[in-house]
């Protein structure tokens, strides 16, 4: 039997199967950046984004004294953001998918309500790299505006929750 085949890769089969092939980029040796401090209910969050041709480039995301799991999930979103970010995914789409998470211990941070690690993390990616476009989140008081996912009304934090005055709607953590 003879098998003959044009030396290409499985991964560069991709393009022909009619799907776009994602291409990460490669981390040069030195990258320059700048690291911010968030106080977050969980402790401080270490954000250190470096930059590429003024463009973030990777996130390391680290949180002093709050133990493995949340040390881990905190080096987790970092590591996801740096990978979306090099395969070329738009701030905006990574503050969309981040910004407004929850968590069990929201805590405010300048007039506006960090709800966990990944919430700190699109308030900092936010900040940096978008203050210059209009935000689809309603903003009063620089406090972000939750709406009821069952009646559509403004939602209120009371006690650890959300709650509607409307319907009665609450969610906690």
């Amino acid at each position: 039997m003879l098998c003959t085949g044009d030396g290409q890769d499985k991964k560069d089969t991709a393009e022909e199967d009619g799907k776009p092939k994602t291409v990460v980029r490669k981390r040069p040796d030195i990258v320059y950046g700048f690291t911010q401090k968030v106080d977050t209910g969980l402790g401080a969050l270490y954000l250190t984004i470096n930059e590429q041709d003024g463009k973030p480039f990777e996130v390391f995301a680290t949180i002093g004294k709050s133990g493995k799991s949340i040390t881990a999930k905190a080096e987790a979103i970092g590591r996801l953001v740096s990978l979306a970010l090099r395969s070329g995914v738009a701030v905006r789409d990574i503050v969309e998918q981040l910004k407004g998470i929850g968590g069990e211990y929201p805590k405010f941070q300048k007039k506006i309500l960090l709800q966990s690690i990944p919430d700190a993390v699109a308030w900092v990616l936010e900040n940096r790299y978008m203050s210059g476009e209009k935000h689809a989140s309603s903003h009063a008081n620089g406090i972000t505006k939750e709406t009821c996912p069952e009646c559509g009304e403004v939602l209120t934090f009371e006690e650890g929750c959300n709650c509607c005055k409307s319907c009665g709607y609450t969610k906690c953590g």
